[in-house]
């Protein structure tokens, strides 16, 4: 066990000679086992929290294009609205620092030693389950770890952080399922990168460009098919001041009195009427692929 140093106010952290890890290997790798017939699936309750998001995403999308005045957007992006939007947190987070430790961090000994200081951490504060998140490079060692020996991890839980999860979120979708549908061509016909960064940006390894092609893209996208919407379905908001107070003031309460207001709700439902008949085929196959989940 690595030794612990009390926190002062000092700018640096001066410490003794460091010491050395064992060096643990693993020769024959395991995958992770599952008990005999097991079926996995997503919680229930995972249906109404996403089916709660993409009504949100919907009313957002919705007073975008309400607010919108000429080259002018009064409502914040979605990053934007969602931090405005949100939810605080009850409290804040506690966070601690440990002993760094002076070796690699993709050696077996340095996981090793991270799971069991996390280990140790969580007894104290009386917690059952064991979480940790890493980047990918960890994350592919320590699950080794834990298929190796799980009985030793039986409490552990490891995910990959946001950034890796993300980046290669967008990869899938833009360098694999957007391959050869022309997601490239309107990225270098609207000057959104240039030829030189795209396999990066469609890769996603380029995350801030390739996070905002991806927004800007949907989002043209989603504005062209709501305004086909309100053509061919003839759309007429008969009471829009939720809307507009939404507009005007992007808070959480006015968030939800949207989503309550009888008019918004109906124009929502109309329109997930519309976006399946799009997706049965109405505006063609282009658009079909574009709503597709697969």
């Amino acid at each position: 066990m690595l030794p612990l140093y009390e926190r002062n106010k000092t700018s640096s952290l001066k410490v003794d000679i460091p010491e050395t890890l064992n060096t643990v290997h693993i020769y024959s790798r395991v995958s992770p086992k599952f008990p005999e017939g097991a079926i996995f699936t997503p919680p229930t309750a995972n249906n109404k929290v996403y089916s709660n998001c993409i009504q949100e995403y919907r009313v957002w999308l919705l007073v975008r294009v309400v607010g919108s005045s000429g080259s002018k957007q009064l409502v914040a992006g979605f990053a934007g609205f969602v931090s405005a939007t949100g939810y605080k947190p009850p409290r804040r987070s506690t966070i601690d620092y440990f002993t760094p430790i002076n070796q690699p961090f993709t050696e077996y000994s340095v996981i090793k030693e991270l799971l069991k200081q996390s280990e140790e951490a969580t007894m104290e504060v009386g917690q059952e389950y064991v979480l940790n998140t890493f980047d990918l490079g960890g994350c592919m060692k320590a699950l080794l770890l834990i298929w190796k020996f799980p009985d030793e991890y039986e409490k552990h839980v490891v995910t990959p952080g946001p950034f890796h999860t993300g980046m290669n979120y967008m990869g899938m979708v833009t360098a694999h399922k957007c391959k050869g549908s022309g997601y490239a061509e309107i990225l270098i016909e609207a000057e959104l990168v240039t030829s030189g960064c795209l396999e990066g940006v469609l890769k996603g390894k380029a995350y801030a460009k390739a996070l905002f092609c991806l927004k800007t893209v949907s989002e043209a996208m989603e504005r062209l098919l709501l305004q086909r919407f309100i053509e061919e379905e003839n759309v007429e908001i008969t009471n829009p001041k939720a809307l507009f107070d939404l507009v005007q003031t992007c808070s959480r309460e006015n968030l939800d009195l949207a989503q309550k207001d009888p008019s918004t709700l109906d124009i929502l439902k109309k329109y997930e009427a519309y976006e399946n008949k799009v997706r049965a085929g109405h505006l063609g196959k282009t658009a079909t692929f574009g709503l597709s989940d697969n």
